[in-house]
């Protein structure tokens, strides 16, 4: 089991709580080269992430569960003029804060498609499950005007900020047919829906979540 998150490991103190959590390897900024334009505030960029642990990844023992931390679709957005997609086009909703959130979630995007590349040429793919998701809210409520404009309204209830503290989940695995499901769910929900898809009973287990 490993960690791959390009920040230095005692942030969060993630050093010791993932440790305490069981996992045998955290490669933390240590393992990677963040010098230069390669890291942003919290951390090396996405692509870069991917691309850089690839050498530790094909040394883990299969099989094997890992986690990656990716940074560059966070709070301030910000991005460099080499890293954005010319043929992408941003929103243009008078905040620049808002306008960069979609700049930088499209360089996540690339940076999963990269990372799939991968795993598809390398087999991985047909054997693993891949779990995306959100740890919190991308735009936050102080960004109403903005907000509105997404959505084409002309003003944003409450309602609609709470819909925007979503986070997407999303998995990926050989023979899942694919969709959307507008269940609503939580963290606490990831262990059964994992255990199932690996046809693993927990029946003789107490376990919160569905």
């Amino acid at each position: 089991s490993a960690v791959f998150h390009g920040n230095v490991a005692s942030f969060w103190n993630r050093n010791n709580v993932y440790k305490n959590m069981g996992y045998q390897y955290f490669f933390d900024a240590s393992y990677y080269d963040t010098s230069g334009d390669k890291s942003t505030g919290y951390g090396l960029k996405d692509k870069l992430l991917f691309k850089d642990s690839i050498k530790y990844l094909e040394n883990l023992q299969q099989p094997f569960y890992v986690k990656y931390i990716t940074v560059t679709n966070h709070f301030p957005f910000d991005l460099d003029s080499e890293d954005t997609d010319p043929n992408f086009t941003a929103p243009d909703t008078g905040s620049t804060t808002v306008d960069n959130y979609f700049v930088t979630a499209h360089y996540l995007d690339q940076a999963v498609k990269e990372f799939f590349t991968y795993l598809d040429k390398s087999g991985l793919a047909k054997k693993s499950i891949i779990v995306l998701y959100g740890d919190h809210y991308g735009i936050s409520d102080n960004h109403k005007a903005a907000i509105a404009k997404i959505l084409g309204k002309k003003s944003v209830t409450n309602y609609d900020l709470a819909m925007f503290q979503k986070v997407p989940f999303m998995i990926n695995m050989e023979g899942l047919k694919g969709g959307i499901d507008h269940t609503y769910g939580g963290e606490i929900d990831v262990l059964p829906t994992i255990e199932d898809l690996l046809g693993i009973s927990s029946d003789k287990y107490i376990q919160f979540g569905q």
